[in-house]
């Protein structure tokens, strides 16, 4: 077998592996929809107001614990994978509210929690956009 054919043969296996992984998580976020799991993009300003209206939403900061510990919205909780979300709040209709710094792991976090059957997941994007001030506490 030459370096080419074996480049090939590579390259075929990853293409296939990245193939299957996103058939996954289409049938999966499909099935969660049929549950009545979907996920939600929410502004930043409507996320907000809820907040301030609504106590029981949780805030889920999915970054690292150091990003955590250098501000984060007030109330919220670092937890950054889904397993975490499902020891702490087990009831699936929890409404969740998620970010991150830049709004591209809240994103991964939210559809991870759609898939796990969580049906009020919302996802408000990064904490470098957040204009309604932070703690450390």
């Amino acid at each position: 077998m030459s370096t080419n054919d074996v480049t090939m043969y590579l390259v075929i296996v990853v293409a296939s592996i990245l193939l299957i992984n996103n058939l996954y998580q289409r049938i999966a976020m499909m099935r969660a929809k049929a549950k009545g799991a979907i996920y939600h993009r929410i502004s930043q300003e409507d996320a907000k107001e809820q907040m301030d209206k609504d106590k029981n939403i949780v805030i889920l900061d999915v970054r690292t614990p150091n990003e955590y510990k250098t501000g984060h919205i007030k109330r919220a909780k670092n937890l950054a994978t889904p397993k975490e979300v499902e020891s702490k709040y087990p009831d699936k209709d929890t409404v969740l509210f998620v970010y991150c710094q830049s709004g591209s792991r809240s994103l991964k976090a939210a559809k991870k929690l759609v898939m796990k059957g969580y049906t009020e997941v919302y996802d408000i994007g990064g904490l470098s956009y957040w204009n309604y001030g932070t703690t450390k506490k």
